[in-house]
This record gives C-alpha cells, structure tokens and sequence, in this order.
C-alpha cells in the first residue's frame, strides 16, 4: 500500500522514477485503476529532484485536456513520494517510425500533430484561479513523450522538466533541460524556452514519423547540438515523394530555424495540420485501433492476471502484508553489502588500529629514548645535583674516601698522591661511568678491589669502611 492505493504491478523505469499499476479503494465497491509514479528512492534524498517532482505534479495537475494525461493526487507514504495520474496505456510515436505496425501516412501524422499541437496550446495559454497567466512551457517534448494510445487517443505526457512562473525550481543559467535531438536552436544561443520552442521540438517529431528516421541524432552530445545548430534539413518530398506538398510544407515550416519564419503558436500549427485531416476521422482511426489490437488484448489480459492474483507480478518490491511499495529507509542511504563483506571490513578496520597503536608506542619509546641517546654522545646531561635522592658522584665525595684518589694536585693544594702502580693508565676523559652515566673527570681512577669489598660490606651489613688493599 502507498497512501490509498494498493499496488498492483510494475509498468516502467525512468531516469527519475519508476510507475506502477495501482487501484484507488473507497467506500463500498468503489475503485479506480490508477498510474503511481514514484521517485526512485536515492532521489527521494535530493531537495532539488524532490521540488522538481512537485513541480511536476503541480503543473500537471492543472491541465485538463483529452489530450493531457491527467494527474489526480501527490502522495507520500512511508518515506515514499509518488504521483498518482491516468492510467491510459500505449505506444509512443517512436514506434510508428519504422513502419512496422502501420504505415504513418500524411493524414494520420497531421492526426496524430493537430492532437499534440492541441495540447501543447492548453498547457501555453493556462491561466490560475485570478486569470494570471502561468506561462507553461514543455520542454521536453519527444518521439518519447507523445504517446498513441490502445484506445487510438494521442496523449502528451511527462511534464517533468516543464517550466512555469509559479515553479519552486528554475532552470540555472547556462543549463539546458530536454532530448538534445528535440531542443530548438535558440535554446542552444539564448537559453530561452518559449511556446515557439515546443513547436519546434513537435515539428521534428513529425518529420521523422514521415520519413521513417532520426532528424538529428549523432553519435555524441557535441556532434548532436551542432546538427541541430548548422544542419541542413533535409527535404521530405525527395524522401519520401507520395507525401502531399502542402503536409511537406506545414512540418516543414514548424521546425524553420529563425522563429520569425516558424509557427507563432502551437494554436496555428495545429490549425494548418487539422486542414489536411480526412473529411470522416474514422478512415484515420480504424486502421490504427485495428493496428493496435494485439497490444491491447495483451495489455487488458495482464491487468485481468494482476487483478485475479491480487499481488505485484514478479520484481515487485512488497511490504507485508499487503502488496505494496516497501517503506523507504531514511539511513543509510546506501544498500548494506553482504555479511562476508562486513566481516571482512571489521578485521581491516582492527588491523589498522593495531598498527595505529604500535607506531605509537614506538614513536613514544624512541621520545624517551632521545635524552639518554644524547647523552651518551657527550651531550651536556641535565644537571640534577638538586636532587636529594640521587646517588653522589665520585667527584662529588670527600677527597680522602677510599673509593677513588686523585693523581692530579692544584697549585696550593696539599694533597696525598697515589701509590704507583703497575696497573694501565685509566681511559680517555670522555669515557662513560656504567653506574653514574656522565664522562668520568680526568685523573681519576678507580680501585677496582676497594670497590668490590665496599659492594660486599654493604650487602653484608656490617659497620665500618672496607680497609683498601696494601
């Protein structure tokens, strides 16, 4: 269910939403067949494509015309947004351009042209409730948008990039909306999109349903425009010669690239084409309804199977327990990946937090390390004399301590010298003490022995010094 409708079936994808067969429930036995047409959900996050598609109903909603698909309600339901319009299957004039399903004759094309041209002249002179002209321009009118219906009615559709005053979105300078192969060339220079315009996008249209090909179309955008902008067009009669001149000429000045020369309005081209119309309508439409049976009989048995069955077909997206569109997630907005790849997403993730950590630690180690490093290079230490727990140096103890002895006298000093000895002279100045971490001062040495019995003593916890080795 969305709102009041239950959804039936998948009709169509486009690039901006997705339609669906649905049936309005009232009171009683009361129902109505209906066309959904849902934004696709990423949209649906998009505040531009979101006033885009209000614009759409709001316009559209307004037509009235037999030529017009007419829109009924905007609808939003479970994160969902959704237009809700006749449902009028059948072809678009596209399908008419190869001559498969009938031959496009000149009369059924000015036909098929004086209905568009009908609506196209609606939607340009549409006024609001104090007479204030709204100005509605198409825009995008194509081989696409004009469809024929199973029931032979030519209908205008999709008023999706349509313009008009009252519009919550305007088209930004230098942006261009429509089918490039459509858009008329002073689109191109000046950007403006006028009821001249839309003629001409009708008026290739026609041209390509008479002489059963692409008008304008290139390989790429570029090559696209600039045939639109320099091309010639090509002659109808040398096409196709069994057209009527007069037909040749009315498709032929709708699409006149200088709009002085072109139709003024879609009111006078549809007048100049309703003049080559067959005295009865019916020579027209008989041959085309009778074209377009299989695809109806087709088309209403599908409806038949999604009524019996009272469920989407298959590919449906359902919400229990009715049919039905699922409710839209508001976060994420991306499709959770499978559970393998979220496992494996979690063990990457933990793997680099634990490099993370380590290059910490060591980058904290080696900061702590630095000063010692230092140090040992014979950099300055910093002075710590001030502390009271520190270990005093040897050059701070009294001089008689029997640890170490001076070998070098001052000027004035009256000092004892050490007993020669046979012992190696003690290492350079800047060698290193083991226990103390400094350089060791020039002229002193150490007597290892003494050192050894001081060590023993204290561990043994006896009183007095340790008596120095004769």
């Amino acid at each position: 269910m969305l709102g009041r409708y239950r959804i039936l079936g998948h009709i169509a994808d486009g690039g901006m939403a997705s339609v669906y067969l649905a049936e309005l429930e009232g009171p009683g036995t009361f129902h109505k067949h209906v066309a959904l047409k849902v934004i696709h959900p990423h949209l649906r996050r998009d505040p531009t494509f979101v006033r885009m598609f209000g614009d759409e109903a709001l316009i559209a909603a307004r037509l009235h015309h037999p030529n017009i698909v007419q829109t009924f309600d905007l609808v939003e339901s479970n994160g969902h947004l959704a237009i809700a319009m006749e449902y009028a299957p059948g072809l678009p004039v596209s399908a008419l351009r190869n001559g498969h399903l009938i031959d496009p004759g000149a009369e059924l094309v000015a036909y098929i042209g004086a209905e568009a041209a009908a609506a196209l002249d609606h939607a340009h002179n549409l006024t609001d409730a104090l007479g204030h002209p709204l100005h509605i321009v198409h825009r995008d009118v194509s081989s696409s948008n004009v469809q024929i219906g199973l029931d032979g009615r030519v209908r205008l559709v999709d008023f999706g990039i349509a313009r008009a005053s009252d519009c919550a979105v305007m088209t930004t300078a230098g942006m261009i909306k429509g089918t490039l192969a459509y858009i008329a060339p002073e689109r191109f220079t000046t950007g403006a999109a006028t009821p001249q315009t839309d003629v001409w996008s009708l008026g290739v249209v026609l041209w390509e349903v008479l002489a059963r090909r692409r008008l304008f179309r290139r390989p790429t955008d570029a090559d696209t425009a600039a045939a639109v902008l320099m091309d010639e067009v090509p002659p109808l009669l040398q096409i196709r010669p069994e057209i009527p001149a007069k037909v040749s000429a009315v498709v032929h000045r709708a699409i006149e690239r200088d709009p002085a020369r072109r139709f003024a309005s879609a009111a006078e081209l549809e007048s100049a084409l309703r003049q080559h119309h067959p005295a009865k309508i019916e020579e027209v439409l008989e041959p085309l309804r009778a074209a377009l049976a299989p695809f109806r009989q087709d088309q209403l048995g599908r409806v038949r199977r999604l009524l019996g069955r009272g469920e989407p077909e298959a590919g449906t997206v359902t919400a229990s327990p009715s049919p039905g569109l699922a409710p839209a997630a508001e976060e994420p907005s991306w499709t959770p990946a499978p559970a393998r790849w979220n496992g494996k997403r979690r063990f990457v993730a933990l793997a680099l937090v634990l490099v993370a950590v380590t290059a910490a630690w060591l980058l904290v180690r080696a900061t702590r390390t630095d000063p010692e490093r230092a140090t040992a290079q014979g950099a300055p230490a910093a002075d710590s004399s001030s502390d009271p727990g520190r270990r005093k140096s040897a050059r701070e103890r009294a001089p008689d301590s029997p640890l170490v002895e001076s070998t070098a006298t001052e000027p004035g000093a009256d000092r004892p010298t050490a007993p020669p000895t046979d012992r190696a002279a003690p290492p350079p100045a800047t060698s290193v003490s083991r226990r103390a971490g400094w350089p060791r001062p020039a002229g002193l040495t150490y007597d290892h022995d003494v050192y050894r019995r001081r060590s023993k003593n204290r561990s043994s916890r006896t009183a007095g010094p340790a008596t120095p080795r004769p």
